[in-house]
């Protein structure tokens, strides 16, 4: 009888490397729907490598700029006037930093405008306030908030911030499209954007177009796990077949001066995307 060579005979190690083979296979082929049981152990192999590893110190090179109830104290209550938000803006900015992120969507005109209030004040005091002067507060840009702050966000490197709403509302209105500056390649070519597995947005809450005048702009959508952790983020997303780029990523690309980049995908189901 022949002798196996040493290469077949059984031993703990390569049980043990079998073991592992077969559990990355097996998990691998359940893509992006993996079970709940392996979803939690995912999260928990997550949980103890970031445990092992530590906090780490600040680069010092982000500040968040944070509204809490500080400021709220100061200023007043929340929805700050823009034209309050334009001077924050021109304080950020004049500390040169290479970007300045917004997670806030600006998606409603601001009411506490004079040029918003100035069609009622007119019905109250019609002698006073005539179609003359009514058109000339419209017109002058210290009335209006948001067009202030759509002239400071336009000459500053600010990212706008939005969200996609995921689910069918019956809103979705095709012209409000995002604007990132960046642009998206994709590597290899014929791989489509659909084959990228891609979290898919329905529509995007925008920014009104009088501040929608900033140099680029990306989502922070946010998806929690079933624990309500957030473990993961995503870079990109799709809104009718089209990737976008988060807030997050946005804010590195114009903050680096890169035009553009690149998706490499490894394989035509979108595992193990880079950019």
């Amino acid at each position: 009888m022949r002798k196996l060579p040493n290469l077949f005979k059984p031993s703990p190690f390569k049980a043990g490397c079998l073991v592992i083979l077969a559990a990355a296979v097996l998990y691998y082929s359940f893509g992006q729907n993996k079970p709940e049981l392996l979803t939690a152990l995912d999260n928990q192999i997550i949980n103890a490598m970031f445990r092992m590893r530590g906090p780490e110190s600040p680069s010092g090179k982000v500040i968040i700029v944070d509204i809490d109830e500080k400021s709220l104290k100061a200023v007043g209550q929340w929805p700050w006037p823009r034209n309050i938000v334009a001077e924050l803006v021109r304080s950020i900015s004049a500390e040169n930093p290479r970007s300045i992120g917004f997670d806030i969507v600006f998606a409603e005109k601001d009411r506490s405008s004079p040029a918003a209030q100035i069609d009622r004040l007119a019905d109250f005091l019609p002698e006073q306030l005539n179609a003359a002067s009514v058109a000339q507060v419209k017109d002058a840009l210290q009335f209006d908030h948001d067009r202030q702050l759509g002239e400071v966000v336009s000459r500053t490197p600010v990212v706008l911030g939005y969200v996609f709403q995921m689910k069918d509302d019956g809103l979705k209105d095709r012209s409000a499209i995002p604007f990132p500056s960046a642009g998206i390649r994709i590597s290899p070519p014929e791989i489509d954007y659909a084959d990228l597995s891609l979290i898919t947005g329905y529509r995007a809450i925008m920014n009104i177009p009088e501040i929608s005048l900033a140099p680029s702009e990306g989502f922070f959508n946010v998806f929690p796990d079933p624990s309500g952790t957030v473990r993961r983020a995503p870079l990109l997303m799709l809104l009718d077949g089209i990737p976008y780029p988060s807030l997050a990523l946005e804010m590195v690309r114009s903050g680096s001066n890169i035009p553009d980049f690149t998706i490499h995908a490894a394989s035509p189901n979108g595992e193990n995307t880079s950019l």
